[in-house]
Parts: structure tokens; sequence; C-alpha cells
């Protein structure tokens, strides 16, 4: 084989070729599948957040309750919180998932150097 066809036949592996529904690059079929996957979830999680802001735009309890819900969903995991800087105190403003943490707007962490959640 000359090194043109070479050359040809290696440029040809390379490029997409769609199958069905997939996207075949050089067998990375299942990554790329993966990846639109996970797109497509952070697009909709997204979507989500942006109606419950425009739907009430003053109810951030709300806003934030569907932001922890949609990073638990994200990530995979078994639970998520967010907490807001109050002072020198970390305060939870949502948590979602089974783990107990703890009623919200009552559980304060301190902010502290020493701690994972102190300034770097």
């Amino acid at each position: 084989m000359g090194r043109d066809a070479k050359s040809a036949k290696a440029n040809n592996e390379a490029r997409p070729t769609v199958v069905g529904k997939s996207c075949k690059v050089g067998g990375a079929t299942g990554l790329l599948d993966q990846r639109l996957a996970e797109a497509l979830q952070q697009h909709a999680a997204i979507s989500e957040v942006l109606q419950i802001i425009s739907a009430s735009p003053s109810d951030v309890q709300r806003v934030l309750d569907t932001v922890v819900e949609s990073a638990t969903r994200l990530c995979g995991s078994q639970d998520a919180e967010i907490f807001r800087r109050d002072g020198d105190r970390l305060q939870l403003v949502a948590h979602h998932g089974m783990i107990p943490s703890g009623s919200v707007g009552t559980v304060t962490l301190p902010v502290a150097r020493e701690s994972i959640n102190g300034p770097r």
C-alpha cells in the first residue's frame, strides 16, 4: 500500500460515522453516547432551574431546592447540601437526600482556616 493510500485510510478511520443513532469515531461509540447523555442531563437540569426562576423569581428557597436536587441527580450522589456564608458561619439553606443533617436554616458550621469549609 502506498503512502497516500495509508494516509487516506487513516483519515477515514478517524472520521465520525453515523450508525443508527450512535456516532462512531475509531471505536469510541460508548464514550460519545455517554457524553451526549451527560450533556442532555445538564441541559435539562439548567432548564428546570431557569423555569423555576422565571416562574417565581422572588422564591429563593424554591430555586435553591431545585438546584440541590439537580446537583444530586447530575452527580449521581445520594445527598447534597447548599450553605450560605453568614459572617463567620455557614448556614444550611438547602438539602436533598437521605443523610440526616438537621433542619434547613438551623444548621450552621464555623468558617475557620483549619476547617474544610474555611478560606484558603
